[in-house]
């Protein structure tokens, strides 16, 4: 999760192309267990359809390609534990709302070719790519807590040339394609209501933390670069 700015002189993928275990347990798993088993359950017939499938495979990638967290450290203080908390917890809400809201609506909406699945499809698939390349460009710095390891220098290559946290832009593309995917006013509200303010409490934390530890070069980054969304926010 964490943005902790720093350059790397080439991308890592290793993380990306060999996860481990846990992290294709945790991919796998939490997403098969709360987005598709309820459907399976309740209306089976709802997985033929895209839509599900498309918020499932989002899912998988963003838990996939998040760090290891040790629990220990979710509750350090100077990890700033309740920051990883408010954003896991966000982020299963994000995902849970716009499926459950298109397996258990009266009706069968949106259509499979539908305006809604392709544009959903094209978002989830825009934030998915976006989150990839920014863990890549980070490689081995990318962490689930706050920290800077020694040495660590700014960042202004690939999406950090623009925004200064690409990977939180990438989540909440796709969790916006996640909603649109489903045509859920649900996914929607709660990904501006619940997810947005998760990533803009821990930017405001991680941020304090970067300043801190990387100082003035740090400074002149931000000066130049928006937090999310370049050249606005």
């Amino acid at each position: 999760m964490s943005e902790n700015a720093s350059r790397v002189s080439r991308p890592s993928w290793a993380g990306l192309i060999a996860p481990t275990a846990g992290q294709w347990a945790v991919g796998l798993l939490v997403p098969g267990l709360t987005l598709l088993l309820p459907l399976a359950v309740a209306h089976p017939e709802r997985l033929l359809q895209p839509s599900p499938w498309v918020c499932f495979l989002a899912a998988v990638v963003i838990y996939v390609t998040q760090p290891p967290l040790r629990l220990a450290d979710a509750f350090k203080a100077q990890a700033d534990g309740k920051s990883v908390l408010a954003i896991i917890l966000a982020g299963l809400a994000v995902s849970i709302a716009p499926v459950m809201e298109f397996g258990f609506r009266h009706e069968l909406r949106p259509a499979p070719l539908s305006i809604w699945v392709v544009a959903g499809t094209l978002l989830v698939a825009a934030g998915t790519g976006l989150r990839v390349w920014a863990i890549s460009v980070l490689g081995r710095y990318f962490t689930a807590v706050v920290a800077v390891q020694a040495a660590q220098p700014v960042v202004d290559s690939g999406p950090y040339r623009w925004v200064r946290h690409p990977s939180y832009s990438g989540a909440l593309v796709a969790a916006l394609g996640a909603a649109t995917v489903c045509e859920s006013g649900v996914g929607l509200a709660v990904t501006l209501a619940v997810l947005f303010p998760a990533y803009l409490y821990r930017i405001r934390r991680e941020e304090t933390h970067l300043r801190a530890h990387l100082g003035e070069p740090y400074e002149r980054y931000a000066r130049r670069t928006t937090r999310l969304i370049p050249y606005v926010l």
